[in-house]
C-alpha cells in the first residue's frame, strides 16, 4: 500500500486562481502604465517636432529677412556708384543748397505785418497782445498757418 499525500486540489485551486487574477492585475496595470507612457512619449516627441519646426521656420524667416536687406543695401549703394560715376563723367558737381523757410522768404519778399522786414522783427511785434489779432489774420490771408 502507498501513502499519498492528503488531498488539497480545492485549495490549490483557489491559489492558482487567485494568484492568476493577482498577476492578471498586475499585467494589465502594468500595459495600461505601458501605453499611457507611450502616449506621453509621442505627445512629446510631436511638440518637440512642432517646436523644432518652428524655430526654423523662424531662422528661415530671419534668413530671408537679412537677404532682402542686403539685396536693398546693395541695390542703393550700386545706384549711389552709378549716380557718383555719371556725375564724375559729366564733371557736375553736386552741393546742396541751404534752403531757405519759406515763411522768411515771404516777409523778405514782401514783408509781414506791421511792416518788419525779418522773422525776427515779426517774433517781437506779434508777440504782444494787441497785434495777435492783426499777425493771425496776416498769416491766414498769405497761407502761412499750418
Amino acid at each position: 500500500m502507498t501513502l499519498h499525500p492528503p488531498s488539497c486540489a480545492p485549495a490549490q485551486k483557489i491559489y492558482i486562481y487567485l494568484f492568476s487574477k493577482l498577476f492578471n492585475n498586475f499585467n494589465h496595470k502594468k500595459d495600461e502604465m505601458a501605453r499611457k507612457k507611450e502616449k506621453e512619449n509621442y505627445i512629446y516627441l510631436t511638440q518637440f517636432k512642432k517646436n523644432q519646426q518652428q524655430k526654423e521656420r523662424r531662422f528661415v524667416n530671419i534668413y530671408i529677412l537679412i537677404a532682402v536687406v542686403f539685396v536693398v543695401f546693395l541695390g542703393i549703394f550700386s545706384f549711389m556708384l552709378v549716380q557718383k560715376i555719371k556725375t564724375e563723367e559729366l564733371g557736375v558737381t553736386l552741393t546742396a543748397q541751404p534752403t531757405q523757410n519759406p515763411l522768411e522768404e515771404y516777409i523778405q519778399t514782401y514783408g509781414g505785418p506791421g511792416g518788419c522786414k525779418s522773422v525776427e522783427e515779426c517774433g517781437q511785434y506779434c508777440g504782444l497782445v494787441e497785434h495777435y489779432t492783426i499777425c493771425k489774420e496776416f498769416a491766414r490771408a498769405n497761407a502761412l498757418t499750418r
